[in-house]
């Protein structure tokens, strides 16, 4: 087989420390005396010893680091991935801490004496599926900690911070350091890869198997070598004609990933018969016996280039969407997608348009203008008027309460679980308040008065 390289730029943090940065570390069970150091909590390592775990084969040329991904199945036989590495006195470094595991190792480190013991990796993982998933999309890798997310009592908590398009699958922005803080704190990684919503590149690459088969080993290698959980697919504004196409392309994808453990999500859209590139592009029911999820994309309801002010996101809109999907995707497949924004809407209906509100800015928003707001209890939303400058302005609000409604559908179908657009959109503690709302215990008390709250008392009044 062809060998494929896998050169990971941007994830290659190729930088200068100086000499005073790094701590010498003693290898107890090796004679081994120069090799290893830590810097800010991490382990750095001559990358020759990811090779102990009999996992990989290290492959450094032209100050670069290649791990060659040994695998039985012919698919990944010749897949070289390269990874991050940082120079140390004209030396090069990789971060042990985070692919050691990967790699088949573990190790105990007395950080007082600096002293490391080297051992073979025995431990597994066992994930359960049978919990409910929340999905977090997290495009700009936001995530610090989960001090004000969703607690595991939710489910099996998925971060997808975006690795980039198909071509980027090895050129991805997501560092490693954000993958291990994620991992420590109990996340699941499964990175969205996208198409541009680029229709006739899109065309091409689902008509070519040879390009689908590069892509598939190269996701599946670096799915080994960075850890994670599996991919999110986001694949959107397709011609329907491929429709067959891009579901073989998945099953390409899906395939090997699955004979790793890998879990797959796709995203898709609410049906609509009207919209050929955007809803009629896919075959709902033949993806669902491909992969493990298919994420409804519970949004955009009115779009932004609508002339016609309008939710993105009612109540009777999502459960009849769901209705019909349920039709085409078992319900232990179907994720419910719900937004973290909506659209402010201004001008005469014809001629309106829209801008984004996340929920974070309601506050902001509503204090600046001077909004007549009431309770639609058809879309389940509070739905608030104003002017500006004369112009009629309107707005379908989410907060909290609209948010619980929409989660309820996810109950009453028995979902699969819940995904949100996107990490970073949140007002103060709306994950703790929906997450109490979620578990059906509304006295838990919260940490301090979230804006969603605020919000809901402003608008009552």
């Amino acid at each position: 087989m062809l060998k494929k390289i896998l050169g990971v730029a941007v994830l290659i943090l190729l930088f200068c420390i100086k000499a005073t940065a790094m701590d010498k570390i003693h290898v107890n069970n090796d004679k081994t005396e120069d090799g290893m150091f830590s810097r800010d909590g991490y382990i750095y390592a001559i990358p020759k010893w990811l090779e102990k775990g009999n996992q990989w084969k290290v492959i450094e040329k032209s100050g670069k680091v290649y791990v060659k991904v040994k695998q039985k199945d012919d698919v990944m036989t010749e897949q070289l991935v390269q990874i991050p590495t940082v120079l140390w006195k004209n030396k090069t470094y990789i971060n042990f801490t985070f692919f050691a595991p990967q790699a088949g190792l573990s190790y105990d480190y007395n950080e007082k004496h600096k002293e490391i013991t080297i051992k073979p990796k025995t431990d597994k993982q066992v994930k359960s599926k049978n919990r409910k998933v929340i999905f977090m999309w997290d495009p700009d890798c936001l995530f610090q900690s989960d001090e004000f997310y969703f607690t595991n009592k939710m489910g099996r908590r998925v971060l997808c911070p975006t690795w980039g398009s198909y071509q980027d699958i090895n050129n991805s922005k997501v560092s490693v350091e954000y993958l291990y803080h994620a991992k420590s704190q109990g996340m699941e990684i499964m990175p969205l890869v996208h198409n541009n919503f680029d229709i006739d590149e899109t065309k091409k690459l689902v008509k070519n198997d040879k390009k689908v088969k590069d892509l598939s080993a190269a996701m599946a290698a670096t799915a080994l070598v960075y850890n994670l959980d599996g991919w999110n697919i986001d694949f959107e504004n397709m011609d329907p004609a491929d429709k067959d196409c891009y579901t073989q392309f998945i099953r390409m994808i899906t395939e090997p990933l699955h004979r790793l453990n890998k879990t797959i999500s796709v995203d898709i859209t609410v049906y609509n018969p009207y919209s050929r590139t955007w809803s009629l592009c896919y075959d709902r029911k033949a993806l669902s016996d491909i992969v493990d999820y298919e994420i409804i994309m519970g949004y955009d309801q009115t779009y932004a280039a609508s002339v016609y002010s309008g939710s993105v996101s009612s109540y009777t809109w999502l459960d009849s969407s769901i209705q019909k999907l349920l039709t085409m995707v078992p319900k232990e497949k179907l994720v419910l997608g719900l937004p973290l924004y909506t659209r402010v809407w201004r001008g005469e209906e014809g001629k309106a348009k829209s801008a984004v509100l996340t929920i974070k800015y309601i506050p902001e928003f509503l204090q600046k203008h001077e909004i007549v707001t009431m309770w639609n209890q058809k879309d389940k939303q509070y739905v608030g008027i104003f002017k500006n400058k004369n112009n009629p302005g309107k707005v379908w609000f989410e907060e909290k309460r609209s948010l619980r409604e929409k989660m309820s559908l996810a109950k009453k179908y028995n979902l699969a679980g819940l995904a949100f657009w996107r990490y970073g959109f949140e007002s103060d503690n709306l994950f703790q308040q929906l997450e109490y709302s979620w578990l059906g215990d509304y006295r838990l008390p919260i940490k301090k008065k979230s804006m969603s709250y605020n919000i809901v008392q402003k608008l009552k009044k």
